[in-house]
């Protein structure tokens, strides 16, 4: 006998996502406040996680589904087109800086500088999860974590369709329906 699917509920996977995100924020700025160790590939770990976590969110509440895997592009493109470019808008505000970092590791790699947009930044970044684990086995050419202002955006995306979600990130106890 199948088991039943489980119910997945958006503002519990929002919360999770929330709880990853700050953590990744705590660990970026660990250096800059004295921690002697350099937790770096840590803090992009969970990055990438928590906008794993927001699409899969996005997901639930858009077809009450999320799929198993930690590829962003293929959760990206299984969004709505209007959250696909809700997310994409609110991206913009990042863009020049993802431009002049890619640009600069180019260079300073001696190869011409990409054309940096919305989508060569996810397809940069949409295996950071699985290759920042286990980056002691290197890091592959045109791959890494440079999403950061996508976490930013896809979390923005959220909050502008459920508002009152905000409040859980100052008191997870509180109920918030959806």
């Amino acid at each position: 006998m199948a088991k039943p699917k489980k119910t997945l509920d958006p503002t519990t996977i929002f919360l999770i996502a929330e709880q990853n995100h700050h953590a990744s924020q705590h660990l970026a700025k660990a250096k800059s406040i004295g921690f002697e160790h350099d937790v770096t590939f840590p803090a992009v770990v969970i990055s990438a996680l928590s906008l794993e976590i927001y699409f899969k969110c996005l997901l639930v509440i858009e077809t009450g589904t999320a799929p198993q895997t930690h590829d962003l592009r293929y959760l990206f493109n299984r969004l709505n087109p209007a959250t696909q470019q809700k997310i994409r808008a609110n991206y913009m505000p990042f863009m020049l800086e993802a431009q002049r970092v890619i640009s600069e590791s180019a260079i300073a790699s001696g190869v011409a500088p990409p054309n940096v947009d919305f989508d060569f930044v996810l397809n940069l970044s949409r295996n950071a999860f699985n290759i920042t684990r286990y980056i002691y086995e290197g890091i592959p050419a045109m791959s890494g974590w440079v999403a950061n202002g996508i976490v930013f955006a896809t979390r923005q995306a959220i909050l502008e369709k459920h508002p009152l979600w905000q409040h859980m990130i100052v008191d997870p106890k509180v109920k918030v329906t959806n």
